[in-house]
Order: structure tokens, then sequence, then C-alpha cells
């Protein structure tokens, strides 16, 4: 289960109930709310302890040769989660350009309006996964471009042809299993987080045995300016082109680039 602190706004009670809709400052009290409607991922839940006693746990686990896993919620976050102020592209909108729970796909709620939904339509969120430290993490039928939520008590297959995302996520998983440096486990790769002069980008390193991988991500949906202190000349793993890192760099709304040398 999830260790983070649990959202406040729109929390749930008993009967499909908002807490917020309980008079009874008591009663109210009584109701936790959802673990996965998370209110913060760097955070966790005073029940729990504190994040150093966290960071100890995982320590004192990893001496007695140990994995600590985190169950971490990818599809959704709580209403006043920060990036709901922060990043709200990251999120689904409706016509109206308001945040939503997640809904099914004539577009009714799946009763899940203590959450909101985070919207991994655009093609960098879904590369930055692969990226970054750990495992990426890749729904049933994902990568075959299924559209559908599946059953739950009743058996329900795959349709395992070619959609248009598959070479993408072929792609992806080949550069995850054969370079050494998107490594995780035991020995993973390094991890670097590297200056940028715009907050709208995120540009960080990753490092292993003579190889090497800088990804840039621009975490808005409008096109952005930057400029990073190193210097070079690396070829864009999807397109195969050559970006120069000198000078100031343009990058697309929502774009990325997975640079190898």
């Amino acid at each position: 289960m999830p260790i983070y602190p649990i959202s406040k706004v729109k929390r749930k009670a008993t009967g499909n109930k908002f807490v917020s809709q309980i008079k009874n400052p008591k009663e109210r009290k009584k109701y936790l709310g959802s673990l996965y409607a998370v209110a913060d991922y760097a955070a966790v839940n005073p029940d729990f302890g504190t994040l150093v006693d966290l960071k100890n746990r995982v320590l004192k686990a990893h001496e007695n040769g140990q994995i600590v896993i985190l169950d971490w919620v990818a599809n959704h976050t709580g209403w006043d989660h920060p990036w709901i102020k922060k990043h709200p592209d990251f999120y689904t909108h409706n016509e109206k350009g308001e945040i939503t729970d997640p809904l099914n796909d004539d577009g009714t709620s799946k009763d899940w309006q203590d959450v909101s939904d985070l919207n991994y339509n655009n093609k960098m969120m879904r590369v930055m996964t692969f990226m970054i430290k750990g495992m990426p993490l890749t729904y049933s039928g994902q990568e075959y471009g299924l559209k559908h939520r599946m059953k739950f008590f009743e058996k329900d297959l795959i349709d395992r042809t070619n959609g248009n995302d598959f070479e993408f996520y072929t792609k992806l998983g080949r550069l995850k299993n054969n370079n050494p440096a998107l490594n995780g486990g035991k020995h993973p790769a390094s991890y670097q987080r590297l200056q940028v002069d715009n907050k709208k980008v995120l540009v960080f390193k990753r490092v292993k045995n003579g190889k090497e991988i800088i990804f840039i991500g621009n975490m808005s949906g409008k096109k952005q300016q930057f400029k990073l202190k190193i210097k070079g000349v690396y070829r864009d793993y999807f397109t195969g082109k050559n970006v120069d890192l000198s000078g100031k760099i343009n990058i697309p709304a929502w774009g990325y680039y997975v640079l190898i040398k």
C-alpha cells in the first residue's frame, strides 16, 4: 500500500460521500480516505512516521541485502497534490478546461472523484518513465494501443495487433535493455540533474560503463528555449540527428530529446 499523505480535498467517506459533506466534526475524523489519493509523492504519511524514518528503514534493508519497493500511484493524484497548481498540464482536462477525475471511454466518471487523472497521451511523459531511475511502468496492452479497461472478474484477452505506438515502445524497450546507462537494480547507472536556465525544462544525465544518456524534456504545453552549462554534440536516439548543446536550444511543447554519446 502507498505510504504517502492522503489528500484532504474531496476525501471519500462511506456511501460514496465526501468527508466535507459530513456535518459532525467527530464523525469526519473517522474517515481516512483512500491511500491511493496521494497528496504528495515526496512526503510520508505522518501515521507511518517521517521521511527520516523511511530513509533509515531503507538503509537498514539494504544492509541486509533487501530491496524496498514503494507503491507509487502512476494513474492519478489527490486534488491537493502540488502538481495541480505547479503543473496542471500533467492532467486530463474536459472541454471547459477543468481537470477531471478518471473517466470511462464514454466520458462518465469511474466513481473515483477523490482523485485527479494524470494524462499520458503526450509521449514525453512516457519516454521519461523509461529514462528515470527504476523500472518503467507499462500497463497491460499499452504497447498494442489497448483502449478499454480490462475485465476484473472475467477472462479478458489483449488484442495483440500492433498499434500506432508499437514501434515506439519497442525502441524504448530496446534502449532500456541494451544500454547500461539505464540500468537499475543492485548496480544502477548514476543519475544527475543538470543545471538549466529554464524551470520548464527538465534535464538529467545517466552514466554507466562508459555509456552516457542525457534526457531533456519540456514539462509544459508551450515552446521553450534554454541553455545548458555542458557542451558537446550528441545523437538523438529517436531521430538519429545530431544535437549541439552549445548556445540556446529550442524545444517544442511537451518535446523531448534522448541524447546518446
